[in-house]
């Protein structure tokens, strides 16, 4: 009969055992569900934040690389126009030199066809004067059966023409030989300038 009541006090504390174990069981599996729904929840605002902080830090980049862009892009075509304007400047005053030069070269060559017509001139007019000596010569052959004094008086009269002829063609030696100068110093400058304006082009190239 003793025995009963001590089954019965084991069973109950078994029972007992059973239970508390039953509902700390039950408590443990609710408790590690709700961390594991806070700890998804928390999962997901991080990664929803962190997607948003890469969106604004993609849009940013963008932003920055538009503007980036665009600058460099403006400083390319401020220094292209620079450039284009300085080559234009550089061509206009080559242009100007080249066009002196031309003026100068025209000039000279216009001089040149002067001294030439002169020249041909005096050739005419030398051959002119030797003709007229030649004629004299044979004038004076001529008239050799004269007086002494005829014949004086015109030996000093050709001699007065010869004298004058001399003259004559020691000026015309004298103004081609000057005219010669000028040409020859026209041509000097000409070619001093010509190689200035190769060695500035040169040096600003």
């Amino acid at each position: 009969m003793e025995l009963v009541p001590v089954v019965m006090m084991v069973l109950g504390l078994l029972l007992g055992l059973g239970i508390g174990a039953a509902i700390g069981y039950y408590v443990y599996r609710s408790m590690h569900n709700l961390k594991i729904k806070s700890a998804t929840a928390q999962a997901e605002e991080i990664t929803k934040e962190a997607e948003k902080a890469a969106a604004q830090q993609r849009q940013q980049i963008e932003l920055n690389a538009k503007e980036e862009f665009v600058r460099l892009r403006e400083e390319f075509d401020r220094e292209a126009n620079e450039k284009r304007r300085d080559l234009r400047r550089q061509e206009e005053r080559l242009q100007r030199r080249q066009d002196a030069l031309d003026k100068r070269m025209e000039e000279v060559e216009s001089r040149d066809r002067n001294l030439q017509k002169r020249q041909q001139n005096l050739d005419k007019r030398q051959s002119g004067l030797e003709k007229i000596e030649e004629q004299k010569q044979q004038e004076l052959e001529r008239v050799s059966a004269m007086t002494a004094d005829d014949a004086k008086q015109l030996l000093i009269e050709s001699v007065r023409d010869d004298a004058r002829q001399d003259m004559a063609r020691v000026i015309r030696e004298v103004e081609a030989e000057a005219h010669a100068e000028a040409d020859r110093r026209a041509r000097k400058l000409i070619i001093m300038a010509i190689q200035r304006l190769a060695s500035e082009t040169v040096a600003e190239t």
